[in-house]
């Protein structure tokens, strides 16, 4: 016991020294420096360069950074207070993120728990569907989307919580950010609930992506600054009052009733969700950006799981050093955040196939895992002991013999892996990651459209309500590959 304990010390501390020398690579290959403040002049430049070691080798700046590390000297803030040491501010700020975090991880346990264990044992009735709706919206819709439906809704509308951090009201400024990142923890812990449970107590819209672009005359890059802000208009339908271009505005006297259309003769000119900021059409916007969003993720999900599908089986399946040396790089590789790379490649070339190799590089271990797993269960099985007394080669057993015996969970992780990534770049593109304009994604739809949300909402809710049904339809259908390839759900 003493010596596997000492392994996996000294393993872990190898695993940290290989994360921090990957960061400390990564922050050298950004582009700029802590000084490029253009009032200071090249001596004043190069004397704070001489003072924190950023003139000597890259080798010595690393043992500094390493040594600095073990000391808790993490360096000064230059941005967001001067010459405030970084541990300071995290001290400062951890015990707040701790509060939300442990509200959020609480709340979504205790929800959790009670809706599975309803939806358990009250199987196929009611109560089921309601709980299982509320799991899939939980793990379909981002939880930045919920953010902002509670911050408008209880911040803005009823002001019965603070949309913004408020010193003097800590706990009634966490709420909101809690309940928001309770949203997955919660809609993950029913569904695993309910579906241990039932093996317990029984042991013994993709086509308009494609299509939606091209159903009106309008480009997703066209503008019109005259048709800027215009109201969903819909033909046909506006002669029942609803989506007739109409719009309630706030104002310091009370609200009023406006019609862009008719106040500027526009009345041949219809936008079915309406027009942004710039007259663009956001219908033609939304279902171009969902199709964007599509091709990424797909893309990304399919080279994850070639990548991470053979690089767990070849390491399940050999074991012992090799096992143990690439478990270790993955180890080193999870460890590295996703932010630092993906922000480090999209800074030095922005576009879609950028987003999908960051895609690539980040989201492969899950599916490593998974298939590591399955080798690690099935390489001793009598069929695999067969084929290699005949002859077969390691390869030909991984690939021909274990791949096709695990294809179910394999095709299940990947359906589920998409709506994860249709996330991470939606994520990316709302903190300005994303994809360069003119082109867009439902990230930076939602990202554009935001600073539009209290004043016209209507424009932030199409790419929202897509995102979220793509999200919804490919956890459905991963849900139904799981129930169908899995041998322990066909009989429940």
């Amino acid at each position: 016991m003493k010596k596997y304990t000492l392994k996996r010390i000294l393993t872990s501390l190898f695993t940290l020294l290989a994360i921090l020398l990957v960061l400390f690579i990564l922050m050298q290959l950004m582009p700029g420096s802590p000084f490029n403040d253009e009032k200071l002049t090249p001596d004043m430049r190069a004397a704070l360069y001489a003072k924190y070691g950023l003139d000597q080798p890259i080798y010595i700046q690393f043992f500094r950074y390493v040594g600095n590390m073990l000391r808790g000297d993490l360096g000064v803030s230059y941005n967001i207070s001067k010459n405030t040491p970084i541990s300071q501010l995290i001290q400062s700020r951890l015990p707040i993120s701790i509060q939300v975090g442990g509200m959020a991880v609480t709340l979504g346990a205790i929800a959790g728990l009670v809706l599975g264990i309803l939806a358990a044992l009250k199987r196929d009735t009611v109560v089921d569907s309601i709980a299982t709706i509320i799991s899939v919206i939980g793990v379909s819709v981002p939880s930045y989307v919920f953010a902002l439906a509670l911050s408008y809704t209880f911040g803005f509308k009823f002001r019965w919580f603070p949309m913004l951090f408020s010193a003097k009201d800590i706990f009634g400024s966490s709420v909101l950010p809690s309940i928001s990142l309770s949203m997955f923890t919660m809609a993950s812990i029913a569904r695993f609930t309910r579906s241990e449970m039932i093996e317990v107590l029984d042991s013994d819209y993709m086509l308009l992506a494609v299509l939606g672009p091209g159903m009106n005359s309008y480009t997703y890059s066209g503008q019109d600054l005259s048709q800027k802000n215009f109201a969903p208009r819909v033909p046909g339908i506006e002669q029942f009052g609803i989506l007739d271009g109409s719009e309630k505005m706030s104002t310091t006297t009370g609200t009023k009733v406006t019609n862009a259309y008719q106040e500027k003769d526009k009345l041949d000119v219809y936008y079915w969700f309406g027009s942004d900021l710039y007259g663009r059409d956001i219908w033609t916007r939304t279902w171009e950006g969902a199709r964007v969003s599509l091709i990424i993720a797909v893309a990304a999900a399919i080279i994850d799981m070639v990548i991470g599908m053979s690089y767990g089986l070849i390491s399940g399946y050999f074991g012992g050093r090799v096992d143990m040396v690439m478990q270790r790089f993955l180890e080193v590789a999870n460890g590295i955040p996703r932010l630092v790379i993906v922000t480090l490649l999209l800074v030095l070339q922005p576009g879609m196939v950028t987003i999908i190799f960051a895609l690539m590089l980040t989201e492969w271990v899950g599916m490593s895992r998974i298939a590591r797993a399955e080798m690690l269960k099935l390489k001793d099985q009598e069929f695999v002991l067969a084929s290699r007394t005949l002859g077969a080669g390691s390869f030909f057993i991984i690939f021909k013999e274990v791949l096709p015996n695990i294809i179910g969970p394999i095709i299940t992780q990947v359906m589920f892996s998409i709506p994860t990534a249709i996330f991470t770049e939606a994520f990316l593109s709302f903190v300005g990651l994303g994809i360069p304009v003119p082109q867009c994604s439902l990230g930076s739809l939602i990202s554009e459209l935001y600073n539009s949300f209290t004043t016209h909402p209507y424009q932030i809710i199409p790419p929202i309500v897509v995102m979220s049904l793509l999200m919804l339809s490919f956890n459905l259908v991963a849900d139904g590959l799981r129930e169908a390839l899995d041998p322990k759900m066909k009989s429940m």
